[in-house]
């Protein structure tokens, strides 16, 4: 079942991002370095893997599913194959019985969106016909959940609606 987990501690412990400290000025226009670097959260995708490990093994899961996609910003290391090879590797050697015996791990780490672009993966839901209206990727919505439209991964989201040429079914706060 789907379970939400209070992770609001990292505020107070990573404190330098627009994305987890609210006095920061969430970065809007173009998706290059000096804009997203306000957005780095050091070792977010680490920080959400190991708890979803550390839940599958304590359930006995045996696949962990990790949305992030290359077609990030190089800013954002942690959404390679690269990193996700290295976690693996650690956190298996984390886990009891990897740590008993390294070999391959019981459990997997499923990313099938870490090396498609944000065009292929607006396809590719499209095609399984998922509702794209119904999910959000910026950076700085409304209380009401609406899309901000200025941030870089509004931008990053429109583009790709454009690349894959099917009409953007987002709803934003200004007219994009």
């Amino acid at each position: 079942p789907h379970q939400v987990v209070d992770i609001r501690a990292i505020h107070g412990l990573i404190d330098n991002s627009a994305l987890t400290n609210s006095a920061i000025d969430m970065p809007t226009g173009d998706y290059d370095a000096d804009n997203l670097s306000a957005t780095v959260v050091p070792n977010r995708n680490m920080i959400l893997l190991s708890l979803a490990i550390a839940k599958a093994v304590n359930i006995g899961a045996a696949r962990v599913d990790y949305g992030a996609h290359g077609g990030d910003h190089i800013l954002y290391p942690d959404c390679r194959p690269e990193f996700l090879e290295a976690f693996l590797s650690a956190a298996n050697l984390g886990t009891r019985d990897g740590s008993t015996a390294p070999q391959e791990p019981w459990w997997r780490i499923r990313a099938p969106l870490v090396e498609m672009t944000k065009a292929q993966i607006i396809q590719r839901a499209t095609d399984l016909g998922a509702d794209l209206s119904l999910t959000l990727s910026c950076y700085d919505p409304d209380p009401e959940g609406l899309a901000c439209g200025r941030c870089d991964s509004c931008g990053l989201r429109r583009r790709g609606f454009e690349e894959a040429s099917i009409p953007d079914p987002t709803s934003y706060q200004i007219d994009c």
